[in-house]
């Protein structure tokens, strides 16, 4: 698999998540409780009406009538309340339903880096190592330990960290570089390109390496300069032996 230490910590918001919602849960106590107390009032408000002289019920109307639109505005916070709580839950689905989503693409990607056949390394900006495929522990005979290391700690025959400084200095978008490890009387060629790693708004995060096995394009690329170097000499060979011939046969002619 793709190892990346940098895994998603769902803690925080699944606390700021049932935060809200505790919340939610205690204003709509606090206002419903509320309600009951602006009913009793209006209770009161209504007996003492009936007991209260006529110069004063005035007075009492009014008060009655704020009471009833204190109540009204009361039932809107509490329906304000209820949809917040719909709008919780439906922020908890969709983060829950993100967060398979993200884990199957990152599965995903996991599974298609290692099987490819080629070694791929990411660092950050600090040159750390921050992922290695499968195919990377085998060239580099390391295990998910090498998470955290600095790139210069990955290989001694593979320099990863000064392609990195060499790319960095010159400014490039990709640098190659190849390098001949020796497996016992074996030699194998590799060739490693570096390219700049950013995030999804375009911001840089570090680098992204690729070291592929290039032995037997090497050994292609060997035996055709040494056919046009073969062919070439022949040639000259040829013309050398036609203009020998030519000579010969005008002196014995003349």
């Amino acid at each position: 698999m793709f190892r990346n230490p940098q895994e998603v910590d769902r803690r925080p918001p699944r606390v700021v998540i049932f935060g809200l919602v505790a919340l939610s849960v205690a204003a709509l106590a606090v206002t419903v409780w509320t309600m009951f107390d602006f009913l009793r009032e209006q209770v009161i408000v209504q007996e003492l009406i009936t007991k209260l002289p006529r110069e004063s019920l005035a007075s009492a109307e009014e008060l009655a009538g704020e009471l009833r639109w204190q109540f009204r505005l009361t039932i809107l916070v509490v329906l304000n309340l209820v949809v917040t709580g719909f709008a919780v839950v439906l922020l908890w689905r969709a983060y829950g339903s993100s967060q398979k989503s993200l884990r199957d693409i990152k599965a995903l990607a996991g599974d298609i880096l290692s099987s490819i056949d080629q070694a791929v390394i990411t660092c950050d900006v600090d040159g750390n190592v921050t992922s290695i495929n499968r195919r990377g522990m085998e060239l580099f005979g390391v295990g998910e330990e090498v998470v955290g290391w600095p790139l210069a700690n990955l290989s001694s025959q593979i320099d990863l960290d000064d392609l990195r400084r060499t790319m960095l200095a010159t400014s490039r978008q990709s640098v190659s570089q190849d390098y001949s490890l020796a497996f016992g009387n074996l030699t194998r060629n590799y060739r490693t390109v570096v390219q700049p790693l950013s995030d999804w708004e375009d911001d840089p995060i570090g680098h992204v390496f690729e070291v592929r096995d290039v032995t037997e394009s090497v050994l292609i690329e060997q035996r055709m300069r040494q056919s046009r170097r073969d062919s070439g000499a022949c040639c000259l060979h040829q013309d050398d032996c036609f203009g020998f011939d030519l000579g010969h046969w005008w002196i014995g002619w003349s």
